[in-house]
């Protein structure tokens, strides 16, 4: 790995944590709790586990910035279409696991909201991985 993929991954996960915070943490917290079953009090926690939940963000980007750095996607466009892609099936497929093994634990409406919301933040977060790929010498 080099330098600009570790630096891709560093901007990425900056943008997803704070985007995630303004976007489901404020702007989507009362949605989202009256979507979520109140069956299983105590399951959530509340406030979350931000070192846990910024560690699983960065493991993610580091992730993408290795694939995008393999595949030469090096622009903001390049990146920001691949990266959605690939966050459109990781994300779809775990909250599909989610509905098999949770039981009425998000409506129907939640997981779509949360796949393209999420879809969205981390193809920003992709696009701006290549920005950072693409920049300074080129190799």
């Amino acid at each position: 790995m080099n330098v600009k993929v570790l630096l891709g991954a560093l901007a990425s996960t900056l943008v997803v944590f704070f985007g995630g915070w303004i976007i489901f943490g404020m702007l989507l917290m009362d949605m989202m709790a009256g979507e979520m079953s109140h069956a299983y009090d105590g399951l959530m926690k509340n406030p979350p586990d931000l070192p846990v939940l910024a560690a699983w963000q960065l493991c993610w980007s580091l992730m993408l910035a290795f694939v995008l750095d393999k595949m030469g996607k090096k622009s903001f466009m390049d990146a920001l279409t691949v990266g959605a892609m690939l966050s459109f099936l990781l994300i779809l497929g775990y909250d599909l696991s989610y509905v098999a093994f949770f039981i009425d634990m998000y409506t129907t409406k939640l997981l779509v909201i949360d796949i393209v919301v999420n879809t969205i933040l981390w193809g920003l977060a992709c696009g701006l991985i290549g920005l950072i790929l693409g920049s300074g010498k080129k190799d």
